[in-house]
């Protein structure tokens, strides 16, 4: 399975280390990178991770690539549609490879990477994507190493951050990391079949978000001890 060897990854960010998979070669496994905090997503935060990152799809198919599965198995991984890369993002991929062993960059190396970076990020279509994502309630990260370009000038969003909903350790309450009415007007939009699905994966992630908020409330200091928020 993917993940098995760790020497192998394909891409790394701040939350995941992305693996190729042996047994699905049109996708990728993206487990999520073990914290010194200790922290550890629970299992109703994973399927409502792949619930909200499977209405975000339908959303904007052509920019969030799909989601096929979401676990806790290593700390929390998702599947995800495997996606060919630009040249420019596989070599941003190559210099974060190259800091992560521990390796530094040369002064030029580092001009160049932040360049192709803001390229990204000051692209109009990439910041109307982020706009609207960020409307939509939820979490986007803008670093422009997460996105990559197709031969006909669309993007995509190769970082899923879709986290669902959010621990306010000082208010000791969970906080929606989406607004489910701004999605369910977006929602309203989608072509028949892809509405009723959407609706359906709303609904399943509300019920997931009513009963995480009931675990917290009936133990509350077994729920923060254990950090299942972040």
């Amino acid at each position: 399975m993917p993940g098995e060897h760790r020497e192998n990854f394909s891409a790394m960010g701040n939350e995941k280390v992305i693996y190729p998979d042996p047994n699905h070669p049109d996708r990728i496994r993206a487990e999520l990178r073990k914290k010194e905090s200790g922290y550890q997503p629970t299992e109703r935060q994973m399927r409502g991770r792949f619930y909200l990152s499977k209405i975000l799809h339908f959303i904007f198919p052509a920019a969030i690539p799909e989601v096929y599965a979401a676990g806790t198995k290593d700390g929390g991984y998702l599947d995800i549609e495997k996606v060919e890369t630009d040249e420019d993002h596989r070599r941003m991929q190559a210099a974060r490879a190259k800091t992560e062993s521990g390796k530094h960059l040369s002064n030029e190396e580092s001009v160049e990477m932040r360049q192709l970076a803001q390229k990204r990020e000051q692209d109009p279509k990439i910041h109307d994507f982020v706009n609207a994502l960020r409307k939509l309630g939820v979490i986007v990260d803008p670093t422009g190493d997460n996105y990559s370009y197709g031969s006909d000038g669309s993007f995509q969003y190769l970082d899923n951050s879709f986290t669902p909903w959010q621990i306010n350790r000082v208010g000791r309450k969970l906080v929606k990391a989406y607004n489910a009415d701004e999605l369910a007007k977006a929602i309203e939009s989608l072509a028949p079949e892809q509405k009723e699905q959407a609706k359906l994966y709303l609904e399943r992630l509300e019920q997931l978000f009513k009963e995480e908020e009931e675990v917290l409330s009936s133990q509350p200091e077994t729920y923060l001890t254990a950090k299942n928020g972040r």
